[in-house]
């Protein structure tokens, strides 16, 4: 009896079959795992890995900066201290320590009795808006825990409301207020004064790097120490203005205090600075300046860090490249401009955020639109 031509045609597909699998490349499944072979041959995956209860956690608890979170740990810490210190006392009735176990009702009693009792470690009052600080941070911790409670607002928590109100008057007819410490602006006169010093320039190393983060600050109004500490090389770029004739640097901000980038500010314009170079003063070019640390800067040392603001080569260099790989550090950089102010003999409160002050001054008083003025200062408000 013939055998049917379909049964052949299949015995071939199967010896075919057999000499491609024996020529794959196989795991050797006697050591390797189950899991392995898996990996091994798995498709490429079009989703990430899936996110643990830790990982979602900290995703969900991000909208907060990490200043916020220190500060939410700190009002915590004072209000523990607080429950401790009451409920070792016979006199008074107990408080729970876990505010979160609270229901709204107790929530209200505790919180009455925190503010009206809640002093500093010397037993002094808090100011008044110190005071208005610590209920915010306890409501945003609860905000934490999705818990979106809002004790200056809800009707649950009006007692909460009027306890702090008039809390807040007491200690202000007792002047018991927080003194502002604004860091005040540098005036054209200051500047002057600055530069006849001789305290900017390009006369050493140290010299050069305190006058391009002199100018940046001033310029590009940057936030104080930590914006300065988070300036990269590369986000100041020298640019040519064909219509101008001019070189700039061009700077576009990443991410700012008032612009993260997150829902609150999808609608946001990314800040970008453009800073021509000084033609008349060449000496006090920004444009000039920056070029020349650029070319003290090791080049082409891979190990070299981002970091705008390099630490010093020593304090007399023998090549041309004037700093080292490493960045410089915080302290280093809050230093700058309060040094600087003390050489000049100028008396006043000056730091590193006198330069973000500077900027929008100098601008409204050129008769700048105050809106361009937010728009390159980062200001969310024309009130600058």
């Amino acid at each position: 009896m013939d055998v049917p031509s379909f049964l052949l045609e299949m015995e071939e597909f199967d010896e075919s079959i057999d000499a491609i699998l024996s020529q794959m490349e196989m795991p050797d499944l006697d050591t390797d795992s189950i899991d392995d072979f898996k990996n091994f041959y798995a498709a490429p995956r079009r989703f990430s890995e899936p996110v643990s209860s830790k990982e979602l956690l900290e995703h969900s608890n991000k909208g907060y900066a990490e200043n916020t979170k220190k500060r939410i740990a700190s009002v915590l810490r004072l209000y523990n201290a607080w429950v401790t210190e009451r409920n070792g006392s016979r006199e008074f009735d107990k408080v729970l320590q876990d505010l979160l176990k609270l229901g709204k009702d107790q929530l209200c009693q505790t919180l009455c009795k925190f503010i009206l009792e809640v002093r500093k470690e010397t037993g002094e009052d808090y100011p008044k808006e110190t005071l208005l600080d610590i209920v915010c941070n306890i409501q945003m911790y609860f905000h934490q825990h999705s818990r979106m409670f809002k004790f200056l607002s809800d009707p649950e928590f009006v007692s909460v409301k009027n306890t702090l109100d008039n809390c807040m008057k007491e200690l202000t007819k007792q002047g018991k207020v927080r003194q502002k410490k604004a860091a005040d602006p540098l005036t054209l006169q200051d500047q002057k004064k600055i530069w006849e010093s001789e305290i900017l320039g390009d006369k050493d190393l140290e010299t050069l790097v305190n006058t391009v983060m002199f100018l940046l600050g001033t310029h590009l109004s940057l936030r104080a120490v930590q914006k300065h500490k988070n300036l990269k090389v590369d986000l100041v770029v020298i640019k040519y203005d064909p219509k101008l004739k001019l070189r700039f640097l061009e700077y576009k901000e990443v991410q700012s205090k008032n612009n993260q980038g997150g829902l609150h500010s999808i609608y946001q314009q990314q800040k970008c600075v453009p800073v021509y170079e000084n033609v008349q003063k060449p000496e006090r070019c920004a444009v000039k300046l920056f070029e020349q640390y650029l070319s003290r800067r090791p080049q082409f040392d891979p190990k070299c860090s981002r970091d705008l603001y390099l630490r010093l080569l020593g304090k007399t260099p023998k090549t041309n490249i004037w700093y080292s790989c490493q960045p410089m550090g915080v302290h280093s950089i809050s230093k700058v401009v309060k040094r600087m102010t003390e050489q000049a003999g100028l008396t006043g409160n000056f730091s590193n955020h006198s330069c973000r002050a500077t900027a929008p001054t100098l601008m409204y008083r050129e008769g700048m639109d105050e809106q361009r003025i937010c728009e390159l200062t980062g200001h969310r408000s024309i009130a600058v």
